[in-house]
This record gives structure tokens, C-alpha cells and sequence, in this order.
């Protein structure tokens, strides 16, 4: 059943944790019946939501799982597609005309699939819908053997790439270097096939992300234990751990560079976000040396003696080479899904978190061997600014499912099982599978519900402080400026009366510090640092 908030103030308190949130939670709703039902992905549409994904069909394995819902996250419809054997959907975009490009896995030759070239084998299902999820076009690519999908991305053109590993060296595979290969296939806009291309050597290769790039080309890495032979030219600083491998490709699939990141333990980049500049680049690092060294990365260990990971940004040119590179995290495993690019020039990064310490407050799984969804908001630089746990004691798991709206507000859809609680309203219990639809709204970033969000109406000097800081506001006002730190715990609140309020900051830790000023007609927020 839905739940839906009415939002009355910008920042609510969380009665759980005590401290202000900077993401409000707007609404929420669950889908799903007693079978296992997974969300992958989830995109926008003019008056609504489409999520991706799939739904078990008992005695016929998966179907593609598609629902329709409208802004406030009410259902509007849902569908099944498939064959008799098993089908998922794991990325979707949106495309001309109100039609949407999918990318998923099939093993049938019968049902919605058209016709499959490779039968008794696991391939590439990519297919084009229109507004209501009736199949415009679809292909099967691959080969005669193993072919796993993991990623895509919708092209410029009106195509599609398909992205993941494969062990076939037939069919639509061109080149084939070892027993697993990562492998990328281009669709055009009616779905004929353009290129395809292998990453690979005689070890291991298996596909990450995918992002099409401002000159039509594209950036695609693979985590790969690199051996002889191939086409991959860096070499890893251990041969018992994966790297992650970056190509740079043209618009017609020839290599303009590649890269290798890591340090002696395992990393892998899962997603990709151009900048004016360069790119930023998500991952898990579970190293503290190479690559990763000084980034701050939290050590941590698993139940069996592994190394966790943490949230690893880096931001590198366009050239592939480095230009800052830090963790974010606890001691348990933290991993980032989707990256978004903020008004202020800053970024904000969707993940999972298992942690309860370092970088993560929050976590509503405490204590549990469940996750939480963790958002953290960083700046330019890579400097932490805040970070939110979202969920309840059990688990909260997305993929790609967050979509931005581009008003400071995101919808995410994540799947989630075992008894509800904190945040989760959804009915469920101990064995429950179901997809939980959220919308957040970041309250650092835009004002809702009449208040208006003003950009200059307080200068704030000197930034960085020491023993003071002054709010001067351009504008009458009476109110209360409030102080939080990163993670969202108020520091102060302080009553304003005149344009000008001095702050003694002696007494207060070094570190960035937010600031909110509002009265009942408008908000203001911003950030300062207080330094030795």
C-alpha cells in the first residue's frame, strides 16, 4: 500500500537517529506478489516511471518484468515478456517518440522473442517497446555457447550497445582471446548489428560499465586478471586479484586508449559520468596501495577473512590519466551504483552499505548482515559533504534503479526482503522478495512546497574560519540559522535579527560544515569549513 508524505518542513529529524537528514523521503510504494521479483533499472517517462527487471514464473523460470507507475509512484500497469525458458531485463532508456530501449538475457526460442539464432544457449535479448511494453523490434546476439549481459547503453543514434562476458567464439562474436571475454555488441535504431568488440586475454575478462562519451565514442571497462595474449596492453599489480581495464573507443569501435586502476587487491568500476573536464569514475576498491593509495580507504574484513570495499571516486582526464581519487566508507562493504552531477558543480553517488562506522552513519541494518541504500553528496574535489542511509533492518538493494529529475529530487527503485522497518512501510516478512519505490528529495539542493530557494541572499566570511564566522544576509530577516555537520547532526542553531550574525567558532572541531537559514517564505543553505 502507498504511503505519502506531506512535506511541511525542508529538513525532517529522524526520531530513530536524532539528527537532520539532507534527503526527505516524498513518497513510497511496494510491487511484487509471493514470488521472488527483482528490479534492475529505472527511467523516467513524461508522466511517470518505467522500472526494469524480472519476475520468477513458476515451472517457466524468469520473465522480463516491466511496471508503469505514475509520478506519485501509483501503479498504472505491469507486464510480463518472455519465452518458456528464462528472461531479465537489466537496463532500460528511453528513446524517440515515447519508446524504450532494453538490454537483458534470454535462453528461449519461443514467446516474445522473435527469433534466436543460437537455441540451447544463454544470449543477449535486445529489443525496443513502445509506450504500453508491446515489442517494436528484438535480437538475440551472441553465440552457441555462454553469453551473460550485464550492462548497456543507449547511443546517440537511436541504437543501443549491449555489454557483458561471454565464452562463445562464434555467431556475432568477431574475436574471441580466452576462456571468458568481456564483449560489447552496437545495435542501429532498428536493431541490425553495427560493430561488436572483445576486451580480453587468456585470463579472465568480464564486463563492468558502459558510458557513451560527448564525441559519440565510448568509455567501457572489464575487471580482468590479465595474462598473455590479448588486448590488454597494462599489467596488474598482482596476478591473483582483478584490475580494473578502461578502453577509449571511437565512434566506429577502434581503440583510442586504454588504462588499468587498482592496487594489490580487487577494484571494479561500476559507472561512468562525463564532465566539462574529464570523468568520474565509480567503484568498489577493497586495495590501499597503487592507485588507491592515500585515498583513504577503510580496511575492513568479511566473515571468511576477505578484505571489504569502500566507495572509490576518482576523477581522471581525457586522457585517462588521474586526477583525484578518494574512499568513502566503513569497514564493512560499500559499493556505488549511480553517480549524478549536482547544481553546485559537485556530485551525488547512490550505493549500498553494509558498514556502521568510518564514513557511514545511519545504517538501520545495524548490527544485522543486511544493507542499507547510502547516498553521500561530494563536492568538486571529492570532499565529502554529506552522506544518508535510506532503508529499515532489513535489506535494501539497488542496481541502476535511480533515475534523476533534475529539480534536486531522484526516484529510486531498489529490491528489498526480510521483515520491514524504519523507513520501509511495505508489508513484508522473512522470506519476502519485492521492489520498493522510493522518491527523495534532496533538501541542501531545492525547496519544495512554495519555498523558494534563494542562491545569494547570504555571504558567509572568512571561509575557511578559525575563531569566527560571519552570516551577513543582503535581505531583511528574522529567523534561525542552522549548523549541521556532514553527516547531518546539528551543531547550533542561532537566532537571527539583524542582517549580519557572528558565530564564535573556537570551540568548534575543524572540519565542513552546512548551513540552513529560513523563515516561512524562503531557504537558504550553503557550506563553510572551520580550520585550525
Amino acid at each position: 500500500m502507498k504511503k505519502k508524505f506531506l512535506i511541511l518542513i525542508l529538513l525532517s529529524i529522524s526520531g530513530a537517529f536524532g539528527f537532520t537528514q539532507p534527503l526527505i523521503l516524498d513518497w513510497q510504494n511496494c510491487f511484487g506478489g509471493p514470488t521472488r521479483d527483482i528490479v534492475y533499472d529505472i527511467t523516467a517517462t513524461n508522466d511517470g516511471y518505467l522500472i526494469a527487471g524480472s519476475t520468477i514464473v513458476i515451472g517457466l523460470g524468469y520473465d522480463v518484468y516491466l511496471i508503469k507507475s505514475d509520478l506519485d509512484g501509483n501503479l498504472l500497469w505491469e507486464k510480463n515478456l518472455g519465452g518458456s525458458y528464462s528472461e531479465e531485463a537489466f537496463r532500460i532508456f528511453p528513446t524517440e517518440n515515447g519508446n524504450y530501449l532494453i538490454a537483458g538475457g534470454s535462453s528461449s526460442v519461443d514467446g516474445d522473442i522473435s527469433y534466436n539464432p543460437y537455441p540451447g544457449s544463454l544470449n543477449y535479448w535486445l529489443f525496443k517497446i513502445n509506450s504500453t511494453g508491446d515489442i517494436i523490434w528484438d535480437k538475440i546476439a551472441g553465440g552457441n555457447s555462454y553469453d551473460v549481459l550485464i550492462n548497456g547503453e543507449k547511443t546517440s543514434d537511436g541504437g543501443i550497445i549491449g555489454y557483458g562476458y561471454t565464452v562463445s567464439d562464434d555467431g556475432d562474436k568477431t574475436i574471441s582471446y580466452g576462456s571468458f571475454d568481456a564483449w560489447m555488441v552496437k545495435l542501429d535504431s532498428l536493431g541490425q548489428k553495427v560493430w561488436d568488440f572483445t576486451i580480453g586475454t587468456s585470463g579472465g575478462d568480464f564486463s563492468t560499465a558502459i558510458k557513451e562519451t560527448s564525441d559519440k565514442g565510448v568509455l567501457v571497462s572489464s575487471i580482468s586478471y590479465i595474462e598473455s595474449s590479448g588486448n590488454i596492453e597494462c599489467m596488474p599489480l598482482s596476478s591473483a586479484h582483478v584490475d580494473i581495464v578502461l578502453f577509449k573507443l571511437d565512434s566506429v569501435a577502434n581503440v583510442q586508449w586504454q588504462h588499468c586502476y587498482g592496487g594489490t587487491d580487487d577494484e571494479q568500476l561500476l559507472d561512468i559520468l562525463e564532465v566539462s573536464d574529464g570523468y568520474i569514475l565509480a567503484s568498489e576498491a577493497f586495495s590501499d596501495d597503487g592507485d588507491v593509495t592515500g585515498a583513504g580507504y577503510h580496511m575492513g574484513y568479511d566473515n571468511s577473512g576477505n578484505r571489504t570495499c569502500d566507495f572509490w571516486l576518482m576523477k581522471i582526464d581525457f586522457d585517462g590519466n588521474i586526477i583525484w581519487s578518494r574512499c568513502y566508507g566503513g569497514t564493512k562493504r560499500d559499493s556505488p551504483k549511480r553517480l549524478f552531477p549536482t547544481k553546485d558543480g559537485g556530485y551525488i553517488v547512490f550505493g549500498n552499505t553494509y558498514s556502521v562506522d568510518g564514513d557511514v552513519t545511519g545504517n538501520h541494518s545495524s548490527g544485522t548482515s543486511y544493507n542499507d541504500i547510502w547516498v553521500i553528496k561530494i563536492s568538486s574535489t571529492g570532499e565529502l559533504v554529506w552522506q544518508q542511509c535510506i532503508g529499515g533492518n532489513g535489506s535494501e538493494q539497488i542496481w541502476y534503479g535511480v533515475t534523476d529529475n533534475g529539480d534536486g529530487s531522484y526516484v529510486i527503485a531498489s529490491n528489498i526482503w526480510d521483515f520491514n522497518s524504519g523507513q520501509v512501510e511495505c508489508p513484508t516478512t522473512n522470506d519476502s522478495y519485492q521492489i520498493w519505490l522510493i522518491k527523495v528529495t534532496d533538501t541542501t539542493y531545492v525547496g519544495t512546497n512554495n519555498i523558494s530557494y534563494q542562491e545569494s541572499t547570504m555571504k558567509v566570511y572568512p571561509n575557511p574560519a578559525t575563531e569566527y564566522v560571519v552570516f551577513e544576509s543582503q535581505i531583511a530577516f528574522s529567523g534561525f540559522i542552522t549548523v549541521t555537520d556532514i553527516y547531518g547532526r546539528i551543531i547550533t542553531e542561532i537566532p537571527v535579527k539583524d542582517k549580519k550574525t557572528v558565530w564564535d567558532t573556537r570551540s568548534v572541531r575543524p572540519g565542513v560544515y552546512l548551513y540552513q537559514m529560513k523563515n516561512s517564505s524562503f531557504i537558504t543553505t550553503g557550506k563553510f569549513m572551520i580550520s585550525t
